[in-house]
């Protein structure tokens, strides 16, 4: 496993400060194997310290609790370091060029035995390189947002309801990049050329189920008309029986029926919008691929148990949620790169 690790990664754990030389490590392997016992064996400071015992690493309770915490900084370089080992598992259209397409999405985090949301990891996420690109965690009240991240050039930043807004599209177009966002009425309206509001309900008419329209519209910033590509997409009846039984889940029946009107009938197409000039099956195409980031924080929270830290210290945090992504980034690079070929 360490011939994995990126070089330099010894030398980088006494930078870093997640050890001092010559005190109760000997080497950062060792202090790499305590937080990978904790993180998947014990889960717990007091037997962690038992268990490197065994191994004639003499450390105390107290203090692998203090040596993890030291450690976040540390492993998230490790993490960072392991990007570039990552195999590309999807294959890139090639009508895509020389753009590349970053997701980026949030999830919730709540601290052991919290009720409620306590953290948000915020991921930027390379589709055909298939690793992290960005990793930040705040406090819940900071939301999501597209200014956390920096945008590349030629980047195709890709973004769920949570994410459009106008500041988001400007920050994106400042770094010279595209973008495809899920659209939320409410987050701003759009106009004809000649500054006349436009109501999407206008433009749904005839289409059947998978079948696309584009509508050309502006957004208003600082005053002016701005160009965006609007691509709507209806759903079949299997997607609206689904979305039926989600809506029964998460809203009260008095709730739903207090939807206008409108909600009901956007709510049977999917909307996105864009600033992309590829085809608008070549655009949908590329938003269903945002599922991928999806299912990544879906394996570390049920696979990794990481959506539930042990406790509330900003240090022991960073240190939980590099020390999972780290365990997550190995086993993805083991199965992508293929260390284990079959013999004879």
């Amino acid at each position: 496993m360490q011939s994995m690790l990126p070089s330099g990664w010894q030398q980088k754990c006494y930078d870093l400060k997640a050890i001092e030389r010559g005190r109760l490590f000997k080497n950062p392997s060792d202090l790499l194997e305590m937080v990978f016992t904790y993180l998947t064996v014990t889960n717990s400071f007091g037997l962690t310290a038992g268990v490197m015992a065994a191994k004639d690493v003499k450390i105390s309770k107290v203090a692998v609790h203090q040596r993890f915490k030291a450690s976040g900084d540390w492993l998230r370089w490790l993490v960072q370091g392991l990007i570039d080992k990552f195999g590309i598992i999807l294959t890139k259209p090639k009508w895509l060029e020389n753009k590349s397409v970053v997701l980026v999405d949030g999830s919730s985090v709540s601290l052991r035995g919290s009720s409620g949301t306590d953290h948000i990891l915020h991921m930027q996420f390379d589709l055909f390189n298939f690793c992290y690109k960005s990793l930040n965690i705040t406090t819940v009240k900071e939301g999501e947002k597209i200014s956390r991240f920096e945008v590349d050039k030629n980047a195709i930043v890709i973004g769920d309801r949570g994410y459009v807004s106008i500041a988001g599209i400007e920050h994106i177009l400042k770094g010279e990049g595209e973008f495809i966002f899920r659209y939320r009425t409410r987050a701003f309206n759009l106009y004809d050329k000649d500054g006349k509001k436009l109501e999407l309900t206008a433009f749904l008419d005839g289409l059947g189920d998978f079948e696309c329209r584009d509508i050309d519209c502006y957004y208003l910033s600082e005053g002016k008309l701005k160009p965006l590509r609007v691509c709507i997409m209806k759903k079949d009846e299997i997607s609206l029986t689904r979305q039926g039984k989600q809506l029964k889940q998460n809203f009260t029946q008095k709730e739903i029926d207090n939807m206008s009107d409108e909600t009901v009938e956007l709510n049977k197409y999917i909307i996105l919008c864009t600033n992309l000039k590829y085809a608008t099956n070549n655009v949908f195409e590329l938003y269903r691929n945002r599922w991928q980031v999806e299912l990544i924080f879906k394996e570390l929270k049920t696979v990794l148990s990481f959506g539930e830290v042990p406790s509330s210290n900003p240090d022991s945090i960073k240190a939980w949620f590099y020390g999972k992504l780290l365990i997550a980034s190995l086993s993805l690079l083991l199965l992508n790169e293929g260390h284990f070929p079959p013999k004879g």
